[in-house]
């Protein structure tokens, strides 16, 4: 007995061993992510698959139409064979269920897409690329350690027993003369560059981005999630200026440093009722000093007793520190240019040009950094208007009508401690025949539309908005409470820097009052969007914890306990069946 014993424990610890040894040795697509990747998105199937049955959303009518159009633009004689890869992966050797990565990397050489999957079994892959979409010179190669084949529909794929590859690029090159010999070489560095980069990521010369400490900061957990050097694309759209602007030569440099480790995470998650999205923007230094300055304000509660609540389709508001970035701007310009105060050549250009002589801090309090703009519903608009009628010679007849139309209601708000230098300008303003004075408020005419813009001052609000009757009657108190919006907004106006809330289908049913022409195909989306989506509720909040930003967005769906991926695969399959002319499965 005490034989058997310990040739079990020998047995188990041996098979053990093995086992870890393979465990180890096997390779997962991040490990071929390079670190110098400039956007990495991440598909995590498995976490989808526990939340909804994909297998059953693939099976839909739109998405089976939608991989047979894929496999028509390759070989007729192919087509089947393809077709039954896309829709049965697992049978030619893919492993899709497992996490796959979408790689976009960006240098001096070029630009590079790849897209990296795990493979599970490479004879069954290699057999199916072998006999299925090679020809001639797009053979299957032993390149080392890998297989690689060039395929034009497809761009390069290499592989190994672990993950496949798949890579396109477009490789720096200048012409000087356009000539076909010029495009010949510029095709074959194409081409190599792009297979020179396949190899690099299959053969692991660039170490994996897994390791890297900004990208660990990404949600691994997430149904899928992107991550972004969003400082090296800064600097890439700076340095690619086309024409440098004079002066401003030492502005790239500073932006640069500016951006220096600045890069931006989102993890997406399809939950019941919602598709949700958490963005976090990691900043440096210098940058984060400044975008802190700029986000130490404060929101006027004042203003919701001028927000109508009633039909309200959407909301815009911003809230900022002026003074701090003003300030935060001008530091970060050169000095030579800048040249001292830039409020003082603010204020010495206004003087000039208007007449109006205002101290830095009364510049400031013109506006506290807080603004709401809102939408809603449709209200009846009626005005006197110029027309033009042609007699037979074609001369213009001018003739005055009364024009009526319904139109969205808007409103936007911000706050002002210096309403006696507003009324400076709006008497400007007056004189100059812009806007006409109609009491406590200012009216502007807007050309070819059949209402006016009026703007009134109370309580330190500014009010610029199309309803007449906000302004003539109710300036000083604003709506009547129970026609007021709620006082949840309050936090999340006064909490975030800027924030976005629109009700999908409230604006669809004054799209539909609107009684705008429209097909069948516009009628069949327009009912399903109804039917599917809710609202939009976008944040970014104005606190900067360790450096870091972070901003919401949510995509509410009608159906809170349904499983937001299967609403919006529903959706689509629904248009495509509706016109099809068949039924919904």
């Amino acid at each position: 007995m005490i034989f058997k014993i310990t040739t079990f424990k020998k047995v188990f610890s041996c098979c053990f061993g093995l086992i870890l040894t393979f465990s180890l040795q096997a390779q997962n697509p991040i490990d071929y992510v390079p670190d110098g990747a400039t956007v990495v998105f991440r598909m995590n199937p498995k976490s989808l698959d526990k939340k909804v049955d994909l297998e059953t959303l693939m099976k839909m009518d739109f998405f089976d139409t939608f991989l047979q159009q894929m496999t028509m633009a390759s070989n007729p004689e192919d087509s089947d064979k393809l077709y039954e890869a896309l829709r049965n992966p697992s049978k030619y050797g893919m492993d899709l269920m497992h996490e796959s990565y979408f790689v976009m990397d960006m240098s001096k050489e070029g630009s590079f897409f790849s897209y990296i999957f795990k493979l599970d079994q490479e004879k069954k892959f290699t057999y199916f690329l072998k006999n299925t979409l090679t020809e001639g010179e797009t053979a299957v190669e032993k390149k080392g350690d890998f297989l690689e084949a060039n395929l034009s529909s497809l761009g390069n794929i290499v592989w190994n027993k672990d993950v496949v590859i798949m890579t396109s690029g477009d490789v720096e090159y200048e012409f000087e003369e356009y000539t076909e010999e010029e495009f010949e070489a510029q095709e074959k560095l194409q081409k190599e560059g792009v297979q020179n980069f396949a190899a690099q990521l299959i053969s692991k010369a660039k170490p994996s981005i897994k390791n890297n400490v900004k990208y660990a900061k990404s949600n691994g957990k997430s149904d899928m999630d992107l991550w972004m050097d969003y400082g090296y694309i800064q600097r890439m759209g700076l340095n690619d200026t086309p024409m440098p602007i004079p002066g401003l030569e030492g502005l790239n440099s500073m932006m640069d440093s500016m951006y220096t480790d600045s890069y931006m995470t989102m993890a997406m998650n399809f939950n019941s009722g919602a598709i949700d999205m958490n963005v976090n923007s990691f900043m440096s230094d210098e940058m984060a000093n400044m975008t802190k300055g700029m986000y130490e304000s404060t929101f006027n509660p004042k203003l919701l007793r001028y927000i109508n609540g009633t039909d309200l389709m959407g909301m815009i508001s911003f809230n900022y520190n002026v003074e701090n970035t003003v300030k935060a701007f001008q530091d970060m310009l050169p000095p030579d240019l800048v040249g001292g105060n830039m409020m003082d050549s603010v204020s010495m250009m206004m003087e000039q040009m208007l007449g109006i002589s205002m101290t830095e801090q009364e510049m400031y309090d013109l506006w506290q950094g807080d603004m709401v703009m809102t939408f809603n519903g449709l209200q009846e608009f009626q005005k006197e208007m110029i027309t033009y009628d042609y007699d037979d010679d074609f001369n213009p007849i001018e003739k005055k009508e009364m024009v009526t139309q319904q139109l969205p209601e808007f409103t936007m708000l911000m706050s002002t401690k210096n309403e006696p230098a507003w009324e400076k300008f709006f008497e400007l303003g007056e004189q100059m025949g812009a806007i006409q004075k109609k009491g406590k408020y200012y009216s502007m005419a807007v050309p070819d539309m059949p209402f006016d813009v009026h703007l009134g001052m109370e309580n330190g609000a500014m009010v610029m908005t199309n309803n007449n009757d906000l302004v003539r009657k109710r300036l000083k108190k604003g709506f009547k409470r129970k026609n007021r919006i709620d006082k949840s907004y309050l936090n999340l106006l006064q909490n975030n820097a800027s924030a976005f809330v629109w009700d999908i289908n409230k604006t669809l049913d004054v799209v539909s009052t609107l009684g705008l022409p429209m097909d069948f195909t516009g009628t069949q989306i327009m009912n399903a969007s109804k039917n599917t989506f809710d609202s939009i509720i976008a944040t970014n909040s104005r606190q900067i914890i360790n450096n870091t930003a972070t901003g919401n967005l949510s995509f509410n769906m009608v159906n809170k306990n349904q499983n937001s991926l299967e609403q919006f695969f529903n959706f689509i399959n629904d248009i495509y069946i509706s016109q099809m002319g068949g039924r919904s499965m």
